[in-house]
């Protein structure tokens, strides 16, 4: 089975004999990893980075295929592989398919990144992780700043898969509640509201031009300062573009707001991408509390 020319086999038989035989499984790991079915590759990596302890950190130019190919030309012979998986082998979940971030540890800058995600901005505005909180500094001039990550990053690929969930708890400081907004971005796309406004002018537009793909619209809660809202953004590839399903939920209870909208390949831009958002004018602070990223069906 080990040996079977379906990767489903070989994976299955790979997660019974990790532990009695791990270096004829690390071989057919790697192999396993470097295939097309992207499902069976991250399963494939999350195991190779239980046995092996290394972790794998793909870029533009190596895939994570590649990557796991070339530690094993580099160092397998060596590898002691004597880390007992046991019961963790058994683990769909594990590895890239699902990436959560807490903001467990503290951080006074953002500028060399956070974990696998990266921190950018058009405006000099500072981030920081405080408190068990992401931090986007309110106090500086009218941008964009943005804490992301991207495809390559947490799955070795260029773009994500067809389907995939988001999910991030945000909220906003009071200052000039009427003047910036936050939200989170799949490719070209940002959902984002006004904390603090009444009605919270829910809507979503580009990243880059900032033109509105459907204009401003009230949600069914107020989105009050000083609290931690929930966006839970699936998306779904198509041939033509993507379609959107936006649920955001107020800290304070009420009705949800609900959201469906579909966009075209242009709208949707590079799919390679998903970040947490603060734009616009001084004000303040836009917090993150956790995000969550789920790929696949």
């Amino acid at each position: 089975m080990l040996e079977s020319k379906e990767p489903e086999i070989r994976l299955a038989a790979a997660r019974a004999l990790i532990d009695r035989e791990p270096r004829r499984v690390v071989q057919a790991l790697v192999e396993i990893a470097g295939g097309d079915a992207a499902h069976l590759a991250w399963q494939a990596d999350a195991l190779l980075e239980m046995k092996t302890g290394h972790r794998i950190q793909p870029d533009r130019k190596h895939s994570l295929g590649d990557s796991w190919k070339q530690w094993s030309l580099d160092h397998l012979a060596g590898a002691q592989l004597d880390q007992i998986v046991g019961a963790k082998r058994l683990d769909h979940s594990a590895g890239r398919k699902v990436l959560e971030e807490s903001f467990a540890r503290d951080a006074e800058s953002l500028a060399g990144g956070y974990g696998r995600f990266l921190y950018e901005n058009d405006n000099r505005g500072k981030a920081m992780v405080a408190g068990g909180k992401l931090r986007l500094d309110g106090n500086k001039p009218e941008g964009d700043q943005r804490f992301y990550i991207t495809s390559q990053r947490m799955i070795g690929r260029d773009q994500w898969p067809k389907a995939m969930e988001i999910r991030a708890k945000m909220g906003g400081e009071l200052g000039n509640n009427f003047g910036w907004h936050m939200g989170v971005s799949v490719g070209r796309v940002k959902v984002l509201f006004h904390p603090g406004l009444p009605g919270g002018g829910f809507r979503a537009e580009a990243t880059d031009d900032h033109r509105y793909f459907f204009g401003n619209e009230n949600m069914r809660f107020e989105p009050v300062c000083g609290v931690m809202h929930e966006m839970l953004i699936r998306v779904t590839k198509t041939k033509a573009g993507a379609e959107f399903d936006v649920t955001i939920k107020g800290g304070k209870g009420g009705m949800p707001h609900r959201k469906k909208f579909s966009l075209s390949r242009e709208q949707l831009g590079d799919y390679d991408r998903i970040g947490l958002e603060r734009s616009g004018r001084t004000g303040g602070d836009a917090l993150f509390d956790s995000v969550s990223i789920r790929l696949g069906p």
